[in-house]
Protein backbone atom coordinates (compact mmCIF):
# COMPACT_ATOMS: atom_id res chain seq x y z
CA UNK A 1 0.00 0.00 0.00
CA UNK A 2 1.68 3.32 0.91
CA UNK A 3 4.63 4.07 3.83
CA UNK A 4 3.74 8.14 3.96
CA UNK A 5 2.63 9.59 7.37
CA UNK A 6 0.34 12.42 7.53
CA UNK A 7 0.25 14.52 10.56
CA UNK A 8 -3.50 15.38 9.88
CA UNK A 9 -6.19 13.42 9.44
CA UNK A 10 -7.41 15.64 6.51
CA UNK A 11 -3.87 15.18 4.93
CA UNK A 12 -4.70 11.85 4.66
CA UNK A 13 -8.06 11.51 3.19
CA UNK A 14 -6.91 13.86 0.38
CA UNK A 15 -3.65 11.71 -0.30
CA UNK A 16 -5.81 8.58 0.00
CA UNK A 17 -8.61 10.48 -3.04
CA UNK A 18 -5.50 11.49 -5.13
CA UNK A 19 -2.95 8.77 -4.83
CA UNK A 20 -4.94 5.42 -3.91
CA UNK A 21 -8.47 5.88 -5.31
CA UNK A 22 -10.73 2.77 -4.91
CA UNK A 23 -8.18 1.31 -2.67
CA UNK A 24 -9.34 -0.43 0.57
CA UNK A 25 -8.42 2.11 3.34
CA UNK A 26 -6.05 0.40 6.51
CA UNK A 27 -4.39 2.56 8.65
CA UNK A 28 -1.95 0.61 11.15
CA UNK A 29 -0.08 2.23 13.50
CA UNK A 30 3.87 2.29 13.67
CA UNK A 31 5.35 0.72 16.60
CA UNK A 32 7.08 3.27 18.58
CA UNK A 33 11.22 2.93 18.61
CA UNK A 34 12.84 1.40 21.56
CA UNK A 35 15.14 4.93 21.98
CA UNK A 36 11.37 5.84 22.67
CA UNK A 37 9.91 3.33 24.88
CA UNK A 38 12.76 3.29 27.03
CA UNK A 39 12.65 7.14 27.83
CA UNK A 40 8.71 6.57 28.77
CA UNK A 41 10.06 4.32 31.84
CA UNK A 42 12.97 7.08 32.65
CA UNK A 43 12.44 9.43 35.11
CA UNK A 44 12.62 13.24 33.95
CA UNK A 45 15.91 14.40 34.43
CA UNK A 46 17.10 18.23 33.07
CA UNK A 47 18.30 21.02 33.21
CA UNK A 48 15.40 22.77 32.31
CA UNK A 49 13.86 24.79 35.54
CA UNK A 50 10.98 24.26 37.38
CA UNK A 51 11.40 28.50 38.06
CA UNK A 52 11.06 31.64 35.65
CA UNK A 53 13.40 31.93 33.02
CA UNK A 54 14.85 35.00 32.65
CA UNK A 55 13.35 34.79 28.85
CA UNK A 56 10.38 35.27 30.43
CA UNK A 57 11.57 38.21 32.88
CA UNK A 58 12.78 40.14 29.18
CA UNK A 59 8.92 40.05 28.35
CA UNK A 60 7.67 42.13 30.39
CA UNK A 61 9.70 45.36 29.84
CA UNK A 62 6.99 48.20 29.82
CA UNK A 63 5.62 50.29 32.45
CA UNK A 64 2.44 48.88 32.82
CA UNK A 65 4.17 45.56 32.98
CA UNK A 66 7.68 45.60 34.76
CA UNK A 67 9.40 42.30 36.09
CA UNK A 68 13.11 42.81 37.09
CA UNK A 69 15.13 39.78 38.64
CA UNK A 70 17.35 40.28 41.84
CA UNK A 71 18.95 38.11 43.58
CA UNK A 72 17.89 34.91 42.41
CA UNK A 73 14.11 36.24 43.10
CA UNK A 74 12.07 37.56 40.30
CA UNK A 75 9.44 40.62 41.12
CA UNK A 76 6.90 42.79 39.53
CA UNK A 77 7.52 46.48 40.17
CA UNK A 78 4.94 47.81 37.70
CA UNK A 79 2.75 49.25 40.79
CA UNK A 80 6.26 50.48 42.57
CA UNK A 81 7.88 52.16 40.00
CA UNK A 82 6.15 55.37 40.57
CA UNK A 83 6.94 55.20 44.38
CA UNK A 84 10.43 54.42 43.64
CA UNK A 85 12.69 57.09 44.97
CA UNK A 86 14.93 57.44 42.40
CA UNK A 87 11.65 57.93 39.95
CA UNK A 88 10.39 54.88 37.49
CA UNK A 89 13.22 55.61 34.72
CA UNK A 90 15.85 53.88 37.31
CA UNK A 91 13.24 50.81 37.31
CA UNK A 92 12.59 50.99 33.63
CA UNK A 93 16.54 51.11 32.75
CA UNK A 94 16.47 47.93 34.22
CA UNK A 95 13.52 46.23 33.27
CA UNK A 96 13.37 42.71 32.34
CA UNK A 97 16.89 41.97 32.93
CA UNK A 98 18.77 40.84 36.14
CA UNK A 99 18.91 44.42 38.39
CA UNK A 100 21.02 42.07 41.56
CA UNK A 101 24.67 44.10 40.65
CA UNK A 102 22.80 47.81 40.27
CA UNK A 103 20.58 47.07 43.41
CA UNK A 104 23.21 45.70 45.25
CA UNK A 105 25.53 48.38 44.63
CA UNK A 106 23.04 50.90 45.20
CA UNK A 107 21.07 49.44 48.12
CA UNK A 108 24.68 48.25 49.88
CA UNK A 109 23.11 45.36 51.20
CA UNK A 110 19.66 46.27 52.44
CA UNK A 111 16.84 43.07 51.52
CA UNK A 112 14.35 44.29 48.38
CA UNK A 113 11.63 43.16 50.96
CA UNK A 114 12.40 46.36 52.68
CA UNK A 115 10.91 48.28 49.58
CA UNK A 116 8.11 46.15 48.14
CA UNK A 117 5.04 44.46 49.29
CA UNK A 118 5.27 40.62 49.43
CA UNK A 119 3.36 39.99 46.76
CA UNK A 120 5.50 41.45 44.27
CA UNK A 121 7.27 38.28 44.21
CA UNK A 122 6.74 36.19 40.99
CA UNK A 123 9.05 33.08 41.83
CA UNK A 124 12.69 32.58 41.84
CA UNK A 125 15.05 33.14 38.57
CA UNK A 126 14.91 29.96 36.26
CA UNK A 127 18.47 28.93 37.07
CA UNK A 128 18.67 26.06 39.66
CA UNK A 129 21.72 26.94 41.35
CA UNK A 130 22.22 23.26 42.23
CA UNK A 131 23.00 22.66 38.54
CA UNK A 132 25.82 24.90 37.79
CA UNK A 133 28.79 25.79 39.80
CA UNK A 134 29.18 28.74 42.26
CA UNK A 135 31.32 30.47 39.95
CA UNK A 136 29.51 30.07 36.82
CA UNK A 137 26.29 31.74 38.50
CA UNK A 138 28.32 34.64 39.46
CA UNK A 139 29.73 35.30 36.04
CA UNK A 140 26.03 34.77 34.78
CA UNK A 141 24.90 37.60 37.20
CA UNK A 142 27.22 39.90 36.38
CA UNK A 143 26.34 39.73 32.77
Amino acid sequence: YCNEAFPEEHELEVHEKVMHQDKPYKCVPAPMPERERRLLNKAPTSAISKNIPLSEVGRHCTPEDCWVAINGKVYDVSEFMDRHPGGPTVILNSAGKDASKMFNEIHKGVMIDRYIRPEACIGDLGIDTDLMSEDFWHTLRKA
